[in-house]
């Protein structure tokens, strides 16, 4: 099993101004869902915990999302392929895209969660009643 180096970019726009967060980390298999686990932690309503890998196995990008999932990739929704710099990954309204890795990496995606979405879905996933 090869590991492969990649960059995740986290992206946050704060008034108009973006900030960003690189981290590094290296995986054979990356892991994008609402599991806690996941490598990319995103919640929304149509989410679920393992919803899409990114396979770095045959020396590429390959993204399989874990049936009956899909992502809007480029706009269409797909739920496998390959992934090339320049492409756009939605699920629900976050996003991520693939961006040139810097020397030493052999991935590199951004990742622009939809802050609102995800503060709203953990906040239902925690709720409460009193009510008997």
């Amino acid at each position: 099993m090869k590991l492969t180096d990649i960059l995740l970019r986290d992206v946050v726009t704060v008034n108009k101004a973006d900030t960003y967060q690189d981290n590094e980390i290296q995986c054979d298999k990356l892991r994008i869902g609402s599991a806690r686990t996941a490598q990319i932690q995103l919640c929304g309503e149509k989410i679920t915990n393992n919803h899409l890998v990114i396979d770095f196995s045959q020396g590429k990008a390959q993204f399989q999302c874990k049936k009956p999932n899909y992502v809007l990739l480029n706009g269409v929704a797909s739920n496998k392929g390959s992934l090339a710099v320049g492409d756009d990954i939605h699920i629900e309204s976050h996003r991520l895209t693939v961006i040139p890795p810097p020397a030493g990496f052999g991935f590199a995606l951004e990742v622009r969660v939809d802050t609102e979405l995800q503060n709203h879905a953990l906040e239902s996933a925690y709720s409460t009643t009193l009510a008997t």
